[in-house]
């Protein structure tokens, strides 16, 4: 859980700072901004915070590469468009169907990506927006930029009783921010002010490049929504900077309206694109099995969670169990569940509905993959962690009547057993479809498509 307290406390403490003169960022924007830097220093993976110290040759090195795709783009200049759909998806495209499925057919339509990946990878995404190549006179902006920091580090974040900053980590995430922020404006200024729209979506809008891109756009006037792409358990980690934002369900605009999220800009849309149900699934003799795992990539708790299955008596008299892993995680984190759980079958290349639609009983720990397990009517334990069970982001889902749930390894075995005993009847009928849509949010597409372009309507017109 990200701590609210905490962020307004290290924000007023930014505020006095001399770096914080380096960014154009209203009072949102700074609480976005400290959001993402206690995100970084707690929860990023390490090999992403290493990268970030090389954020000013990375820069460099895209920049030389947009210099030469620069001229592709120039087709688009002084055209009218309806909307730009800009995708970070670093591990998905999140945002993958919308144009040809949700939004109004006769909307022209800009689809952009802004993951620069493709550096590590070796792979080019589709119509990449390539950074552009940091001026001298920014580069000498820069280097001041590191001695204040250094200067600000020591004289208000070193000695932080609350939370540990690191100096690289906090050098590294400051600086990379400032490239971030130099790229919008030059992106603006380049492309998009050359180009006649004024709606932009994104999947993402709350940190590194979305955040100073949203920003530049709103204060060139144009309309900005930010997708909801997941399960909404903390609403402080979802606030978003945009101008609007497109909920999943009503459940998650009421706790997004309680952090101080205007009414007025939020949208209920339905289920998010990811959790959707596609119509073509069918059993497979030769996948199924008896038992599946869903894993989370909460690494704090992943020894605990591999504990509780190695411990269960159920798991330890059976072979048909496999483990599915979240496609986000790094090698590292996978080799932890795969080194540690004992006799499971891992598959890398089956679809997650696939895998779900043919397993008799799923345990997830995993808030987004429990959507598809509801929704395709399969029974499923939601394994949350003890510490979890009492926080207030979480008790939505001990409120949910059909909702099966365990904190421990005796809970486990016994939840097991009470799902074998009902009938996969009495199990479906069980579900209660009002809470189901209330929590996360309908999976009728001709719902969400009717809901999707009535509030693009609406956004259009104001």
């Amino acid at each position: 859980m990200i701590n609210r307290k905490l962020i307004m406390e290290l924000q007023n403490i930014f505020i006095k700072t001399r770096i914080s003169q380096f960014y154009d960022l209203d009072e949102v924007g700074q609480f976005i901004l400290i959001r993402g830097f206690v995100n970084y220093i707690v929860n990023l993976k390490k090999d992403i915070k290493i990268r970030a110290l090389f954020i000013p040759f990375e820069y460099i090195i895209l920049g030389l590469i947009g210099l030469f795709r620069k001229n592709q783009y120039n087709k688009y200049f002084n055209n009218k468009y309806d909307i730009i759909i800009i995708n970070v998806g670093f591990v998905i495209n999140r945002l993958r169907g919308l144009k040809e499925n949700y939004l109004p057919t006769n909307f022209n339509v800009l689809e952009f990506s802004i993951n620069n990946n493709f550096v590590i990878k070796r792979e080019l995404p589709e119509n990449y927006l390539p950074p552009i190549l940091p001026s001298i006179d920014f580069l000498i902006k820069a280097t001041f930029f590191y001695l204040i920091a250094t200067i600000d580090y020591l004289k208000y974040f070193s000695k932080l009783e609350n939370i540990k900053v690191n100096y690289f980590d906090f050098i590294s995430f400051f600086c990379k921010q400032l490239f971030h922020q130099e790229w919008a404006e030059k992106q603006y200024q380049t492309f998009f002010s050359q180009i006649d729209i004024n709606l932009f979506i994104f999947d993402q809008d709350g940190y590194g490049q979305t955040l100073f891109l949203t920003n530049i756009l709103k204060k060139n006037n144009k309309k900005t929504i930010h997708l909801q792409h997941g399960i909404l358990t903390d609403a402080i980690s979802y606030i978003p900077f945009c101008e609007f934002m497109f909920c999943c369900s009503q459940r998650e605009k009421e706790e997004l309206i309680k952090v101080g999220v205007n009414k007025d800009k939020l949208f209920v849309i339905g289920a998010p694109f990811q959790t959707q149900i596609p119509a073509n699934l069918a059993s497979d003799d030769s996948i199924a099995v008896e038992f599946l795992i869903l894993a989370s990539s909460e690494k704090f708790f992943t020894d605990y969670y591999i504990q509780s299955i190695n411990d269960s008596e159920i798991f330890k008299s059976t072979t048909s169990k496999a483990l599915r892993l979240r496609p986000g995680d790094t090698d590292e984190e996978k080799n932890i569940w795969r080194k540690n759980l004992n006799n499971f079958i891992f598959r890398d290349n089956i679809s997650i509905f696939d895998e779900i639609y043919n397993a008799n009983i799923i345990i997830t720990f995993s808030y987004d993959a429990l959507i598809k397990c509801l929704y395709l009517k399969k029974k499923v334990i939601c394994f949350i962690h003890p510490t979890r069970i009492n926080e207030p982001q979480y008790s939505f889902l001990t409120k949910i009547s059909f909702l099966f749930i365990a904190t421990s390894v005796q809970e486990l075995d016994s939840r097991i057993k009470e799902l074998i005993a009902i009938s996969n009847t009495a199990y479906e009928t069980s579900i209660n479809y009002e809470e189901l849509e209330y929590n996360f949010g309908t999976q009728n597409k001709e719902k969400i498509v009717e809901s999707f372009q009535t509030s693009i309507n609406k956004i259009v017109e104001l």
